[in-house]
């Protein structure tokens, strides 16, 4: 049998400063202007910086340089 410990990382702070408060804040950011920490993953673009792909994507669609659609089959006649 094998015992394994799974622990969540905002319990036992593993991979998280050791004093939250002193978080060094290194961007904002350029779509939510959410803080995004030193070590935080984060994506660059054209010289903007966004906390998450996600956020990427939507300004993206809000300034016209791409398009969301809606996928469905094409049928032939």
């Amino acid at each position: 049998m094998i015992s394994m410990q799974i622990e969540n990382p905002m319990v036992t702070g593993a991979g998280l400063p050791s004093d939250p408060q002193q978080a060094i804040v290194v961007y904002n950011c350029d779509y939510c202007n959410g803080e995004i920490f030193e070590e935080d993953i984060c994506v660059v673009y054209e010289d903007l910086i966004f906390c998450s792909s996600d956020h990427l994507g939507e300004h993206l669609v809000k300034h016209d340089l791409a398009e969301e659609i809606t996928a469905h089959t094409e049928t032939s006649h």
